[in-house]
């Protein structure tokens, strides 16, 4: 257990109360823009969120949960406007995805000693998701915001106490969701969470290396399996569209997309110098969102357009957890060590 005097229930009631408000302000906004943007996309060109669900070239085709709920609320609701559900789901998805990731940012500080560093970090938090949460709306995607919800809940289960089995069933319920989402990216985690159960005393703090390796095996063969299945049983015959080249990691040196890149990933390159500077403690749930971020980062290169910043969105939200801690120790001088103490 962390050393102590708990902070009080009374400041951390308060706590809750503001950050629901903040983080509900920023989601009600969020959804406003984008439903503004498909309100306006339908009007001027006819271009509707939910049509991938009919897309005749992968990758799109691949991704039918999102188009598939959205046509069936419209249906459901009455609602003839997709551009209301669009922002609806973008609503629904990113408010519990940004409260998991601010739980994850504030979870060690819970002794009243820690109350400084506690409210610093959740300070930066704050300001570190203003950034991704600005990339959404100019590609209006819907799986964006679920894959972030994936990316929070998942770790969310990793650092819970609840029984094994439990988490075992709802991390493969979240997977296979999210694998008709997006494959690629809990195949990543899953990846991601195997290498990190290989390091020595690195996920000690969530349970034992083997138990780890089992869920992030069982993660990355699910969402292996649904995409082998997606695109050789389910859509054998679907191609990429005339003139796509798969590999795009030429074309993205284009002074454009690597302006887009460049400055979507400003806040990252700070991070990666406070890391350089500081040598900060991480605990695991840091490392595997490192990880997670790291390894996707030469997928996101090779295979898709650099400029799309909100492929990146996901992890960029996941890495202001990160950044948020290192940035409240660094600023207030604190040990590392005491900064980033697994709360167990």
């Amino acid at each position: 257990m962390e050393a102590g005097i708990s902070i009080d229930s009374k400041y951390l009631k308060t706590e809750k109360t503001f950050v629901v408000t903040f983080l509900l302000i920023v989601s009600l906004t969020l959804a406003h823009f984008v439903h503004e943007s498909w309100f306006i996309s339908i009007a001027t060109n006819g271009e509707a969120p939910f049509q991938s669900v009919y897309a005749k070239y992968a990758p799109m085709a691949y991704r039918v949960a999102m188009p598939t709920l959205g046509l069936f609320l419209m249906r459901v609701l009455s609602i003839r406007d997709s551009s209301i559900v669009a922002g609806l789901l973008d609503l629904f998805f990113s408010f519990p995805a940004l409260y998991l990731f601010y739980k994850l940012t504030v979870r060690n500080f819970s002794s009243a000693a820690s109350r400084t560093q506690r409210i610093v970090a959740l300070a930066f938090f704050l300001a570190f998701i203003q950034f991704p949460m600005a990339w959404v709306t100019p590609w209006r995607r819907p799986e964006t915001l679920p894959t972030a919800f994936f990316l929070a809940a998942a770790l969310a289960l990793l650092t819970s106490t609840g029984k094994t089995g439990l988490r075992l069933v709802l991390l493969l319920a979240l997977t296979v969701w999210q694998s008709f989402v997006r494959s690629d990216v809990p195949f990543i985690f899953g990846l991601a969470l195997i290498l990190t159960s290989l390091m020595k005393n690195s996920i000690a703090q969530l349970g034992s290396r083997r138990l780890n390796f089992l869920f992030g095996a069982a993660i990355a063969g699910v969402a292996a399996g649904i995409q082998l299945y997606l695109q050789f049983v389910r859509f054998p015959h679907l191609s990429y569209p005339p003139g796509t080249n798969v590999n795009k990691f030429l074309f993205n040196f284009g002074v454009h997309y690597l302006a887009d890149f460049t400055l979507a990933l400003l806040p990252v390159f700070l991070l990666i110098g406070m890391l350089i500077i500081a040598r900060p403690r991480l605990d695991a749930v840091d490392l595997i969102i490192l990880l997670t971020s790291a390894i996707y980062l030469p997928l996101w290169f090779t295979v898709g357009v650099i400029s799309e910043v909100r492929i990146y969105v996901p992890f960029l939200l996941a890495l202001s957890v990160v950044a948020a801690k290192i940035s409240a120790s660094t600023l207030l001088g604190q040990s590392t060590a005491e900064a980033t103490q697994f709360n167990v």
